[in-house]
């Protein structure tokens, strides 16, 4: 983690405002169910090149805006899955507003086809 979680940052509670984390290379990584929260600069690293992840600037707009997409959604079933899919990205990343992960993972509930389609909404540009 970049910086203390918020309920945690008590001047006492952490010697220092954040810890060091660059220069890391993932490139060769399988990243099934990797979370970089709380600060940790994305840009700092090296990532996977492939089409298999993706990565999210603002992430907190888009999910916004991802979540108004979902509600148009024909599929009553695939709407609630994006739905679920959503609200546990949002916890999954708080406090992070640049994410990435794998555009299907087998740590996401969501079939295949719900993932694909949430993270679509998600790198729509806002």
């Amino acid at each position: 983690m970049g910086r203390p979680p918020a309920t945690e940052r008590a001047p006492a509670a952490a010697p220092r405002p954040h810890n060091e984390f660059h220069g890391n290379d993932f490139r060769d990584a399988e990243l099934v169910d990797t979370v970089f929260t709380y600060g940790i600069d994305l840009g700092a690293q090296r990532w996977p090149a492939s089409d298999r992840y993706v990565r999210a600037d603002r992430f907190t707009r888009r999910l916004a805006s991802a979540r108004k997409e979902l509600g148009s959604w024909d599929d009553p079933a695939e709407r609630a899955a994006g739905r679920a899919m959503c609200e546990a990205l949002a916890l999954r990343w708080r406090e992070q507003d640049d994410v990435i992960a794998l555009r299907v993972s087998p740590a996401v509930k969501a079939s295949a086809r719900v993932q694909i389609r949430v993270w679509e909404a998600l790198l729509r540009p806002i």
